[in-house]
């Protein structure tokens, strides 16, 4: 297929896609390509899923990038930084351009053909889960500056709900409708895995010092990430304006909310860092 292909309507894919489909975007759905290389062509022309590519693709080019420019940065400022500071912010933003990558590729592999698709929504889940524990690594590496034991305990806490997470993400026989409130909670109990360090952090070190150790920013993404859920689920604005959102629309929203909470929450860690170089001494360090 040479060029841009005829867009689609809603009605014109097949019963598979539309099934898995947004109703309410009508139109500017790509041919079912059958070929990667016709599917990643489509990076060069206006559909659909163009928005919701790009959206995460620039910003995971942005986040690499910026892992690098990172770690010249943490060694320039800081005299006393370690190696494990390092491995600590690398596992976020790598896993930050994990999740973002393997997002674009979803949107921009739906079209190949039915396996695929499911294939790459796996793999598009599999790198939300990612994401969620890289963020908890650093969270909790950050949260217990001076406590080993505790920082080892909640990885370790983490690392269990995340295996069973990532399994039940890949592994086909828990695929389809029958697990699919099984796959959700194990969702849901690894992102609250983040929640009892929270708590914990306030009632050890008490709220004054955990404002200063990222919870105004770890509150902001959550605010990002809910709101973004809220438009997900609801598909506003395209459930109330069926056809006028075909470009952009509840995803779209979706994936920059998600960047946003991304990009706050680094900020937020990054301030952390900077209070606990000046004012933490660890004696056991």
């Amino acid at each position: 297929m040479a060029g841009r292909p005829l867009l689609l309507s809603f009605d014109e894919m097949p019963e598979w896609f539309r099934h898995e489909s947004n109703r309410w975007v009508l139109h500017g759905y790509r041919p079912i390509s059958g070929s990667a290389r016709t599917s990643f062509s489509s990076w060069s022309y206006i559909h659909n899923e163009t928005v919701n590519i790009y959206s995460h693709l620039v910003p995971a080019i942005f986040f690499l990038i910026g892992e690098w420019y990172l770690q010249q940065y943490l060694s320039s400022r800081y005299s006393g930084v370690t190696g494990a500071d390092f491995v600590a912010f690398s596992i976020f933003m790598l896993a930050a351009v994990m999740c973002l990558s393997l997002s674009a590729t979803y949107h921009t592999m739906m079209n190949h053909s039915q396996h695929m698709e499911h294939l790459c929504l796996r793999l598009d889940m599999l790198g939300v889960v990612i994401f969620i524990l890289g963020d908890l690594v650093l969270g909790i590496y950050m949260t217990f500056w001076c406590e080993p034991l505790l920082r080892n305990i909640y990885w370790s806490i983490i690392g269990l709900f995340g295996g069973l997470t990532i399994f039940m993400t890949l592994h086909p026989k828990y695929q389809g409708s029958k697990y699919r409130v099984f796959r959700a909670l194990m969702f849901v109990a690894t992102s609250l895995c983040g929640v009892a360090p929270l708590i914990h952090g306030i009632k050890v070190f008490g709220m004054s010092q955990m404002m200063r150790k990222a919870f105004p920013y770890t509150m902001a993404k959550a605010g990002c990430l809910l709101s973004g859920t809220a438009f997900y689920i609801t598909r506003f604005p395209e459930s109330r304006y069926p056809g006028k959102f075909d470009l952009w629309g509840s995803h779209s929203i979706f994936h920059v909310l998600v960047v946003c909470a991304a990009v706050v929450q680094l900020i937020g860690y990054l301030d952390t860092f900077d209070y606990a170089h000046a004012n933490l001494t660890c004696s056991s360090l």
